[in-house]
């Protein structure tokens, strides 16, 4: 699979020793950023016993020889039962161990959309095809085209894109008080425990980190070499 930023990508982990396991997307409208509430399963308990449910962006693992868009595709379908819109952007952001890295700027005839930003981290797994120092994870712009539902989700939340910035908080919070904190609104597909804590991670702590970088909102800066729609 031939990507952007693969020579840099290269350079940082070394040849072969990083693999990208899945792709996610920053999901909008025309107002509101959407961002998942994940399942159960993934959740948490603290040493309070309060539960931690973790804040991302929508996507999902590769499967074994899948393209990255067709990943993306599939994910939206099974998470939010709509189709997407990637559109490309002007430049990448490498997130490297924590650290952001200088952008890398998209080659104006490619016939793909260019990604928003790479999160980077050390591979911790055990599993011997996975045995490479470095795990990837490519996340997109992309508009949704139909009002999104959580399907295979415990949720969404809907933030308003303006406040996207408070709706990541380097600490956990509760539910409400982040809701009340971002001006956004949760849809759910169930009873969010009691005093539930939410905490970004992956793709929504990578935008936490660009954003306290005075990023600036990618919508209004978009380039398009090509709109690619993907969905069922």
């Amino acid at each position: 699979m031939q990507i952007p930023a693969q020579d840099e990508l290269d350079r940082l982990c070394g040849p072969g020793n990083w693999q990208i396991i899945g792709v996610s997307a920053l999901v909008y409208d025309a107002s509101h950023v959407y961002l998942e509430i994940t399942k159960p399963s993934y959740w948490q308990t603290a040493s309070d016993g309060r539960i931690i449910v973790p804040l991302g962006g929508i996507g999902g693992r590769l499967d074994p020889g899948e393209e990255l868009l067709d990943c993306l595709a599939r994910e939206a379908a099974e998470e939010l039962g709509v189709s997407l819109s990637v559109v490309g952007t002007a430049g990448t952001r490498l997130i490297y161990g924590g650290a952001l890295l200088p952008g890398l700027h998209s080659d104006a005839d490619g016939d793909k959309p260019f990604p928003l930003f790479y999160t980077i981290g050390r591979n911790y797994r055990v599993e011997p095809a996975q045995r490479v120092g470095w795990m990837v994870i490519v996340t997109y712009l992309a508009k949704v085209l139909e009002a999104p539902m959580p399907h295979d989700l415990f949720g969404l939340l809907a933030v308003p894109r303006g406040r996207l910035d408070r709706a990541l908080p380097r600490r956990p919070l509760t539910l409400d008080a982040l809701c009340t904190r971002a001006g956004a609104e949760p849809i759910l597909k169930g009873e969010a425990p009691a005093g539930a804590l939410v905490q970004p991670i992956l793709t929504a702590e990578s935008i936490r980190l660009l954003l306290e970088e005075d990023w600036p909102l990618p919508w209004p800066r978009l380039r398009h070499p090509g709109t690619v729609r993907c969905g069922r």
